[in-house]
């Protein structure tokens, strides 16, 4: 009874529209994430940062256009590959938003990003396969509250200007 509920759950969640949810999720997610770190290098650690303001709802847009992008060119693989074939869609979005955010720790040699990413998606693949139900009301609950966070940093932008 559990391999075939397994099973109806995997399909479930290689479906085109499920894949670019999470590509929109895991981009909002990575933009706001390189805002923060920008916001704590200039911040916390009184580091001068060389991004224009404009930079808070930059990085989240072309995040969430990076991992569309990648979404629509999982979606093509899983059309051309074998089912056994298919990249876990959570692994390769957990990893491009590890390896994106590691990016911008200047010290880190990029192979060694690389590395470190596949491995922090691995480990979010798997915690996202066994609290399959959290993992999905988590997404859901949290994408309007980051939208609403970009907003408002928008918002307040357009008020310092």
């Amino acid at each position: 009874m559990s391999s075939s509920f397994s099973a109806v759950d995997d399909a479930a969640d290689e479906r085109p529209l499920t894949t670019l949810r999470l590509a929109l999720w895991f981009g909002l997610l990575t933009g706001l994430g390189e805002v923060a770190l920008l916001a704590a290098r200039k911040y916390l650690l009184h580091r001068l940062v060389l991004v224009s303001k404009e930079a808070v709802w930059m990085a989240p847009l072309a995040d969430v256009i990076l991992f569309l992008l990648a979404g629509i060119l999982l979606i093509a693989l899983r059309v051309v590959l074998p089912r056994r074939l298919w990249p876990p869609t959570v692994l390769v979005f957990a990893a491009l938003a590890s390896f994106t955010l590691l990016l911008m720790y200047q010290p880190l040699y990029r192979p060694a990003a690389a590395v470190l990413a596949l491995g922090i998606g691995t480990f979010a693949f798997r915690m996202a396969r066994r609290w399959r139900g959290a993992f999905a009301a988590v997404t859901v609950r949290s994408f309007p509250l980051m939208i609403i966070a970009v907003r408002r940093s928008l918002n307040s932008m357009s008020a310092i200007s």
